[in-house]
């Protein structure tokens, strides 16, 4: 019985720690604005954000690749622009992906989960 009390105010002392630090946190950040989802999924800092444009930008050559190589096979784009834009776009990705790897390693130094 007296475990049972014991361990009820010691939960009780735990729940007005944490009610006492949610006021203080409100406290401090009332004066901010409301942010929408997209405000409050977008990096602050700018080697995430750097990391989620190279990233953008390599899905995107990707994707590009892909409808280039279908247009080849449909008939709709000729062999030699397939060529000249396949050169064009390697060399863009090449960049990013190395870009994208140098950004992941110091992230990842300076203890940034990084999932991309």
């Amino acid at each position: 019985m007296e475990s049972s009390k014991a361990q009820k105010e010691e939960s009780l002392e735990m729940f007005r720690k944490r009610e006492k630090e949610l006021e203080d946190w409100l406290r401090e950040n009332e004066h901010m604005e409301e942010m929408g989802p997209d405000e409050l999924l977008r990096p602050t800092l700018a080697l995430p954000q750097q990391l989620e444009r190279v990233t953008a930008e390599d899905v995107v050559i990707d994707e590009t690749l892909y409808v280039l190589d279908k247009g080849l096979e449909n008939g709709r784009v000729p062999l030699e622009r397939l060529m000249s834009e396949v050169k064009k776009l390697a060399r863009r990705q090449f960049k990013a992906r190395a870009l994208r790897g140098k950004l992941m390693e110091k992230l990842k130094a300076a203890g940034v989960d990084v999932r991309y």
